[in-house]
């Protein structure tokens, strides 16, 4: 019940005001004792607002809902697939994006989103190598500088291919 009421006053409300009332329900459907039925409400009503016209709503449950384990994955994915800078939070944090979904987002993001992938901590073989085969030059030197990636030898032969002439990436 609360939610709808929060998603009418929502369709008339500043996206100042949208955007901190996206971040408290996020924030509450992670952290507070929800009955399912709200819990239920509140992620079809985060889902909703993830088509929002203002990026200041889409990021501000970006940046409550990426770095949690009990994101619910339809809207991981959803957020994933947004613009670039609401995008890179979600790929570079979300722990409940599978591996097979940073390939995807590697093959069709930007530049910001593929920067955001190659940072990642611990990023797998096949994102690494999805990186290696189409990745921006950006990506490809964040790639590089990443520690905690599992870069296989193909790839980063396949990056030199490809961007070779780069200092920065040589380096």
């Amino acid at each position: 019940m609360i939610v709808r009421r929060f998603l009418l006053w929502a369709r008339t409300a500043p996206a100042g005001a949208r955007a901190a009332g996206a971040a408290a329900l996020a924030g509450a459907y992670l952290r507070s004792d929800m009955s399912e039925d709200d819990r239920h409400e509140a992620e079809t009503a985060l889902i909703a607002l993830v088509d929002d016209p203002s990026p200041l709503v889409r990021r501000a449950i970006a940046e409550e809902m990426a770095p949690s384990m009990h994101t619910p994955r339809t809207l991981a994915l959803a957020l994933a697939a947004n613009q670039g800078d609401v995008a890179a939070l979600v790929l570079a944090h979300s722990p409940v994006l599978t591996e097979a979904d940073l390939v995807d987002a590697a093959a069709v993001g930007d530049m910001l989103a593929q920067r955001a992938i190659a940072m990642r901590r611990r990023l797998p073989l096949g994102a690494c190598a999805a990186l290696a085969e189409v990745g921006c030059e950006e990506a490809l030197v964040t790639l590089a500088g990443n520690r905690t990636a599992e870069i296989p030898d193909f790839s980063l032969e396949r990056m030199i291919e490809r961007f070779g002439e780069s200092g920065a990436l040589r380096e």
